[in-house]
């Protein structure tokens, strides 16, 4: 009796090892079958060339997979940000440079026309967040329209005001327009910013520049320009030298007569 009690008790106990067994397997089983689904359902983020092109630049791998965590999220942002500009402006942007969004700064990103110079020709885009979607802001209006309102101005002065021996410069703070205006006039009352202009001290004096600018301050007042107005008296064979890369460089007091500045 106790030997067929006992073989009973194992046998039982057996059975419940055998059960207990089968569903470890397949719990494995399962287990493995869900991690090898999630694997496959992982999407697969494969880089365009010219994100690769931006990361080679940067000194960073060219796969996705090699980048870390805020390397990725950049570098899928940027592309985000470019395609935007694009988009609204029907051309092609190429990257200049990027900043993380954080506690002090917003998300920004740096571009420039595919023609354009990184030094002059550079604007920033910027992005948030805004009932589940991202808005985006530019300020390529401002260099767009930047040397057509330089050479508005400098048509003034030449034409209107009868000083021949200048260059203009300008750079533009703000604007409200969305496109370049074939007529510069729309340019009165809907561009901010500071417009310099330069006087060839071997032609004209203090006296003229004096005379000059309270004319020129009076015209723009006129047309709804309220920028900074900058004019400078270079001593002479100067003024040839200038363009729009360098003018600055000429605030030197070796090359300067006279200088005078006012808010219009």
């Amino acid at each position: 009796m106790n030997l067929e009690v006992n073989g009973r008790k194992r046998g039982s106990i057996m059975k419940i090892k055998a059960i207990f067994l089968l569903l470890i397997l397949i719990l494995i089983g399962s287990g493995g079958c869900s991690m090898k689904q999630k694997r496959e359902n992982k999407e697969e983020i494969i880089l365009n060339e010219r994100q690769k092109k931006i990361l080679a630049e940067s000194d960073l791998p060219i796969e996705y997979e090699e980048l870390g965590y805020t390397q990725q999220k950049s570098i899928i942002a940027i592309e985000e940000m470019l395609q935007a500009v694009e988009a609204k402006y029907g051309m092609e942007f190429r990257y200049v440079g990027y900043i993380l969004p954080g506690p002090l700064n917003e998300e920004k990103l740096v571009v420039c026309a595919m023609d354009g110079y990184d030094s002059i020709d550079s604007f920033s885009v910027t992005r948030e967040m805004v009932d589940g979607e991202y808005v985006y802001t530019d300020e390529y209006m401002c260099v767009a329209v930047r040397d057509a309102f330089s050479s508005y101005i400098e048509t003034v002065i030449k034409t209107e005001l009868e000083m021949q021996h200048v260059k203009v410069f300008s750079s533009i703070a703000n604007t409200s327009l969305e496109y370049v205006p074939e007529d510069y006039s729309e340019m009165e009352g809907t561009v901010w910013g500071q417009v310099t202009v330069f006087l060839d001290g071997g032609v004209y004096s203090e006296e003229q520049m004096s005379e000059f600018t309270l004319t020129l301050k009076d015209w723009m007042k006129e047309h709804d320009m309220e920028c900074i107005l900058r004019v400078v008296l270079l001593k002479e064979n100067i003024l040839p030298e200038l363009n729009r890369f360098n003018y600055t460089d000429y605030f030197k007091e070796h090359c300067l007569k006279d200088i005078y500045t006012s808010i219009s």
